[in-house]
């Protein structure tokens, strides 16, 4: 378990605190364990369990410390093994066989270098205990003077005790976060944590390279890296929402807009928003405004009331895959069928006991569904009746339990870092038709897991399920649509569309609807070690997709649903980055669907693919 609080925090050349968390984040506490983490790149370490087929290693040293003796013992990847490797030195001493020291870097060179180095002291004369971690990094492709930009980072472990005794209750998810005033701390308390007094050569740095930062503005490096991450622009006293400025799908077309909100600099407590957009294909605009109230920081509490006036997917409300960027969600590019929907509500949101969260919903919306769209039903005196609109009041409650998943802080925002343990989400949806202006009356459950599995030497495992259901007849609006992507059609020579992870590939748009049902999703990403060629170092992905639903009240419906009663399947390969360019790479992808479902024509079950992703 760890907590760490910056109390202090100064770079540089930059004013962004948020750098700060750079710093702790360089490289893995400790070099023992199965791998070692370096700017967020997990490498094999050369201490894991059957680590000799992988590495050679070759006695360098013997050097004596009293009666003691410390082996000098150099490491590097074995020739024709391809795995994320790194190579340097061990230090091992007899007293224990124990870690005394460790230089080590990464065996690939990127655009630039990094080097780290961990020394170890026996604490209270019981146990070997990291007491200095160094970081160096070199950045030839930023020079000054024909100098390239070099980065040394060096962390001291102080006042360390050991068998104190400590419960799970005094820890909490936030593993990381700034203290307050943390870039404003003055000389003296500088003074009070460095462990060494700045040299004249340090002084001399801080004072250059602040006033060469100023110069080049350094900080609008960092800055682009938040803004890609939180999605807004500081622009004085409010953010621009890069998520609201365009977008494109199938039912919108080309969607230009227009998104504001608050920060800091009016309040830390109060979050004013609102957007505006205007969609060129469906020739309307849509717009909404809500207003935040940041309750309680430590357990990221807080209370928003909220109006939107737009479209959203005609049963697309199931639990979404948890995209780390919402701009990588493609599958928003090939939406063709969207309800109209005004709707007002509240939000409440905490963290509850450990890493459980609960947001609590009430909301009422009104909704015209989709052109051409009727449901079909019962009235009160046994009549059947049809609408395209409704008026529904819905209250709900969504948990997400993610046991040991890590958390940053910074100011009002919270990054997670990923933990152990699969995280669970649920959510309990009751709509009213005897309170307010409701007219429907139903319970919707959904449940989702998933979780990413870190295999060394072999990948990335993502395993994801989520279920769902609703037993009432209710519009397909309240129903499910589970996310088909395939756009490919040979008879009009539409050979290639688009993947969008994390859904049915080589299912149509919009061909399946349930009011039940069960989804697994499996994707294994082998990265480049497969194939790792000079230049050549695409990354194979595997990808299999199951289903299973049914459609309750199906005669309900004007339009014809297909469900997957006896089992949807679907699987296919990606090779990614067969092409890059800066930041992006180009891939293809090909799927393949089969079982009860497949089509009576062999080639329109095959789906061939453009891959896209991003290296950032």
């Amino acid at each position: 378990r760890s907590e760490e609080t910056i109390v202090a925090s100064r770079v540089s050349g930059l004013k962004n605190p948020e750098f700060a968390l750079l710093g702790t984040q360089l490289q893995s506490f400790s070099f023992y364990g199965e791998s070692v983490n370096i700017l967020d790149i997990t490498y094999l370490s050369p201490l894991a369990n059957g680590s000799i087929s992988k590495y050679l290693f070759i006695l360098e040293d013997t050097t004596y410390t009293g009666s003691d003796t410390v082996f000098t013992i150099s490491f590097r990847p074995r020739l024709g093994k391809n795995f994320d490797g790194m190579k340097g030195q061990l230090f091992i001493n007899t007293d224990g066989y124990a870690l005394q020291n460790v230089i080590a870097e990464p065996v690939e060179s990127k655009s630039f270098s990094i080097r780290i180095q961990q020394m170890y002291e026996k604490v209270q004369g019981r146990k070997w205990f990291p007491v200095q971690l160094n970081t160096f990094i070199s950045l030839p492709f930023a020079q000054m003077n024909s100098f390239p930009l070099v980065g040394i980072g060096r962390s001291y472990l102080k006042n360390i005790q050991l068998g104190v005794p400590m419960k799970a209750i005094e820890f909490t998810p936030v593993t990381l976060q700034m203290a307050s005033g943390a870039t404003q701390q003055p000389d003296s308390v500088w003074n009070q944590y460095r462990i060494n007094p700045l040299d004249s050569r340090e002084m001399t740095t801080y004072h250059v390279i602040d006033s060469v930062g100023k110069a080049e503005n350094f900080d609008a490096f960092v800055r682009l890296a938040n803004i890609l991450a939180s999605g807004m622009i500081p622009m004085g006293p409010v953010n621009l929402d890069l998520n609201r400025l365009m977008r494109f799908n199938d039912y919108e077309g080309f969607r230009l807009g227009l998104g504001l909100a608050t920060n800091d600099k009016i309040s830390k407590k109060m979050v004013l928003s609102g957007y505006y957009a205007y969609g060129f294909r469906d020739t309307h605009s849509k717009y909404g405004g809500a207003f935040r109230l940041h309750l309680y920081k430590k357990r990221n509490m807080w209370a928003e009331a909220y109006y939107e006036n737009d479209v959203s997917e005609m049963g697309g409300n199931h639990l979404n895959h948890e995209a780390d960027m919402k701009w990588k969600d493609y599958y928003q590019l090939l939406i063709n069928r969207m309800d109209r929907y005004e709707k007002k509500g509240f939000r409440l949101n905490g963290r509850m006991i450990g890493n459980l969260s609960a947001t609590f919903t009430y909301e009422e919306s009104f909704i015209k569904t989709f052109n051409g769209y009727y449901h079909t039903y019962i009235g009160n005196e046994m009549l059947q009746l049809s609408r395209n609109s409704f008026t529904l009041l819905n209250t709900g409650l969504e948990l997400r339990y993610a046991p040991g998943e890590k958390l940053a802080r910074v100011g009002n925002r919270e990054v997670r870092l990923g933990g152990r343990w699969p995280v669970i989400r649920m959510r309990w949806l009751r709509g009213w038709d005897e309170m307010g202006n409701g007219e429907i009356a139903y319970d919707r459950m959904d449940l989702a897991i998933e979780k990413t599995f870190r295999i060394k030497n072999i990948g990335h495992f993502t395993a994801r399920a989520i279920a769902g259901g609703v037993e009432e007849d209710v519009p397909l609006s309240v129903l499910s649509n589970p996310s088909g992507s395939n756009t490919v059609d040979y008879s009009e020579k539409k050979y290639l569309g688009l993947s969008a992870p994390f859904t049915f590939e080589a299912m149509r748009v919009n061909e399946f609807f349930h009011s039940h049902f069960t989804a697994v999703q499996l994707r294994h990403d082998f990265r480049n070690l497969l194939i790792k060629g000079e230049k050549f170092r695409p990354n194979i992905i595997l990808v299999h997709n199951m289903l299973w639903g049914k459609m309750k009240y199906a005669e309900s419906h004007t339009i014809e649903t297909r469900q997957a009663v006896q089992g949807y399947h679907e699987s296919g390969i990606i090779f990614d980055n067969l092409l890059s360019s800066g930041i992006t790479a180009f891939g293809l992808g090909t799927f393949y669907r089969y079982g009860p479902y497949s089509l009576p024509k062999t080639i329109d079950n095959l789906a061939v693919k453009l891959s896209l992703s991003f290296s950032i």
